[in-house]
């Protein structure tokens, strides 16, 4: 699809991208984020397919090589949730003590980097543009 020869339509797919955090800052794979998704906002309940989450090296978009292999986060991944039913996904470049390895999607170290989600068949809150992804938060 290098040159986009069809497109997708909002009952099909809604695609979110960021290259920034919460505070604006440009992600950088040296760093830590963490996505926290409340328990009745987690990507699971708003897609009436599935969902994905990729990790992309800007410029270039290309998924980024780690020791795991692991290049996205999808509905089919094996997340571990809060006892409270919210999900937090862990983003940079180890995982963070006590978090769950199933959780990560690792980045490269000092690679400034693209997380875009995709939501297959979404709900209706998605396609009004009601509910996004939260914002990557830096983990200090």
């Amino acid at each position: 699809n290098l040159a986009a020869i069809w497109t997708d339509v909002a009952d099909e797919l809604v695609t979110f991208q960021t290259t920034r955090d919460v505070a604006g800052k440009v992600l950088n794979g040296s760093n830590t984020y963490i996505m926290q998704f409340a328990p009745n906002e987690c990507p699971a309940s708003v897609a009436g397919s599935h969902w994905s989450m990729a990790l992309l090296c800007v410029p270039g978009h290309r998924v980024v090589p780690n020791p795991l292999g692991r290049f996205l986060l999808t509905s089919h991944s094996p997340l571990v949730r809060e006892t409270d039913g919210s999900l937090r996904i862990f983003v940079g470049p180890r995982v963070p003590e006590g978090a769950p390895v199933s959780n990560w999607l690792p980045s490269s170290d000092w690679k400034p980097f693209q997380l875009t989600m995709r939501v297959y068949v979404p709900h209706d809150v998605v396609k009004r543009g009601d509910w996004f992804p939260p914002a990557p938060a830096a983990v200090i």
